[in-house]
């Protein structure tokens, strides 16, 4: 419900929903203790893994009802995204990254068969003045 609620509230999730301060904000928090219902729907479990079907039902205090419901959300094997949006995808969540940096990996990952030695490319997912573990 967390990524569900974060993305409702910012309008989308990037590497900022997952910070300590966004993850303990009160407002989130008490929306999510008393606001927010889960339930399983089985119809949907059964139709896992072939689809990924979800339903989002908002009622404001107005009392207005919206729905929504996706079989399969946008990057699903039967929703593909385009090469571009996969790459705006990316940047987005990589942006702590320097843009040259992000550059290399976009470019590298694009044409990975012509890779030797695919964990190399971990290097590039470590920001700069940061060491590698290990």
């Amino acid at each position: 419900p967390y990524i569900v609620l974060a993305a409702l509230l910012d309008g989308e999730v990037t590497p900022a929903t997952f910070l300590p301060h966004r993850i303990q904000d009160p407002h989130l928090r008490h929306l999510l203790a008393r606001e927010t219902t889960l339930v399983e729907n089985p119809a949907f479990t059964h139709a896992y893994p072939q689809g990924i079907p979800n339903r989002i039902t908002l009622r404001t205090t107005d009392g207005a009802v919206y729905q929504r419901e996706v079989t399969y959300p946008r990057g699903h094997a039967r929703n593909r995204m385009s090469d571009e949006e996969v790459v705006e995808k990316f940047r987005r969540n990589t942006a702590l990254l320097p843009s040259s940096q992000v550059d290399q990996l976009i470019e590298r990952l694009f044409h990975l068969e012509k890779e030797e030695e695919c964990g190399a490319l971990s290097t590039l997912l470590i920001p700069p003045g940061e060491e590698q573990e290990g």
